[in-house]
């Protein structure tokens, strides 16, 4: 018995075991920890309300679209007329000589001179080949590219905290997965050691449970801290403390998708990227008009009611006054320039005609991305329909071999096996669903319906 209690193999392994056992322990207090601090339930509602509430990103795009709502007007446009007001003196110290035809001489030097001038001026472009409509149609645009920008804006916030939120609960279930892995891993190293205690069982097997036990709570330690680092990405997003803690919903929800035909429709009609090109090719287009619009006339009106005054010692007339309105009309149009407005114009019609290019280059590139989008989606939705089957198959296989290692009619090694393969089944479904997760919101993204 004492050549027993001094065999070094069985001191390593009663050291192993306490290593292992308080490995173990501390593994069950993170876990409780992390319970206990992690209570409060945040649902995908709410983390959607407060992200969308103080994303950085959105509100930025807000006050840039705020800023192109406001320049829509028809004074920005050019259709209001100028009104100023102006007031000057100017005094001067002269030396005057003067001869006039009739003989008459004035000569001085240093005569003083003040000059005071004061009224309200008024310009008006009346006419000027439409181009002030065309500004206000321009305006119009930069509105809608506002509006359109703030939209993409949300939609990237949406997908990202959706990702986001889904990944802390493919994480948290993954976690779970491993606990319950680890549970058995624990049943299995006791079996293992009774088993070897009564001499049904040899030292081999205990030692090799008891390595995998060691793995698997390795593995669990390990998948904390993803789950840890998947918390602060979503924190990240709705702009919170980074280390703030909360429990999440158990379960990947899936929306049923219209059919790609009526995907590919919405996408072409609501698409942000697609309507933020139709804009810019509208920009365009009123730029070619703008340059031909200033082969047109200009006709503006401009009035004035002013005083002024002139008293010197400089000239034969000491003092003038001129005080009333003036009004009248102006006219011009352009003959020749270098021809630099025909290759103004030139360019102008390039620049639209490349529009129209990246247009149908866009449209090509969303349905082509829609359709593989479409297509993986799919597969996704068949992994999980497999996923499915293969879990309950696998629960059956591992509660029929606990049963008969137990009996002893198994190896340990045989146990494992069926141990792992429910292990990799609940790990394939949970990612293939956080996968159709990540594809349909992208799907409802390039469609437009993610954000309405």
């Amino acid at each position: 018995m004492k050549t027993k209690m001094n065999n070094p193999m069985n001191l390593s392994f009663r050291n192993m075991q306490r290593e292992l056992h308080r490995f173990f322990v501390s593994i069950v207090l993170i876990f409780s920890i992390m319970h206990v601090n992690g209570q409060n339930l945040l649902t995908l509602k709410d983390a959607m309300k407060e992200g969308l509430d103080k994303h950085y990103g959105i509100r930025i795009a807000r006050n840039e679209s705020d800023m192109a709502e406001r320049n829509v007007s028809i004074g920005n446009a050019g259709f209001y007329p100028v009104i100023s007001a102006y007031a000057t003196i100017d005094k001067a110290s002269q030396d005057a000589e003067i001869k006039v035809v009739t003989g008459s001489e004035l000569k001085k030097s240093a005569a003083p001179s003040t000059i005071t001038t004061a009224g309200i001026s008024a310009g008006w472009t009346l006419y000027d080949g439409s181009r002030m409509f065309i500004r206000f149609d321009k305006l119009l645009t930069f509105n809608k590219l506002g509006h359109l920008g703030v939209k993409q804006v949300m939609e990237k916030a949406v997908s990202d905290i959706t990702l986001a939120y889904y990944n802390v609960v493919l994480q948290n279930q993954l976690l779970k997965t491993c606990q319950e892995r680890l549970k058995v891993s624990n049943l299995r190293l006791r079996l293992a050691t009774m088993r070897k205690g009564i001499g049904s069982g040899s030292e081999y097997e205990m030692l090799q449970a008891g390595v995998d036990r060691q793995a698997d709570t390795v593995a669990c330690i390990s998948q904390l801290t993803l789950l840890q680092n998947a918390r602060v990405w979503l924190n990240q997003l709705l702009a919170c403390d980074l280390q703030r803690d909360y429990l999440v919903e158990d379960t990947i929800l899936l929306t049923q998708l219209p059919s790609l035909d009526e995907l590919s429709k919405k996408a072409l009609d609501q698409n942000s990227e697609l309507l933020i090109q139709q804009a810019n090719l509208e920009v365009s287009e009123l730029d070619l008009r703008y340059m031909k619009a200033q082969r047109q006339p200009v006709l503006g009106f401009r009035a004035a009611y002013g005083y002024y005054e002139n008293e010197t010692q400089a000239a034969f007339i000491k003092y003038n006054q001129l005080v009333g309105p003036q009004f009248g009309f102006t006219a011009g149009m352009p003959l020749f320039d270098g021809f630099n407005l025909n290759r103004k114009i030139r360019n102008a019609k390039v620049m639209m005609e490349n529009e129209q290019i990246r247009n149908t280059d866009d449209q090509q590139r969303v349905l082509a991305a829609l359709i593989k989008t479409y297509n993986e989606n799919q597969k996704s939705l068949q992994i999980i329909l497999l996923n499915r089957e293969g879990i309950s198959l696998a629960q059956k296989n591992l509660k029929i071999a606990l049963e008969a290692f137990q009996a002893g009619m198994i190896s340990s090694l045989q146990l494992r096996e069926a141990q792992q393969g429910l292990f990799n089944a609940e790990s394939s479904l949970f990612e293939a669903l956080y996968l159709a997760k990540e594809k349909e919101t992208e799907l409802l993204r390039i469609s437009g319906l993610l954000v309405l």
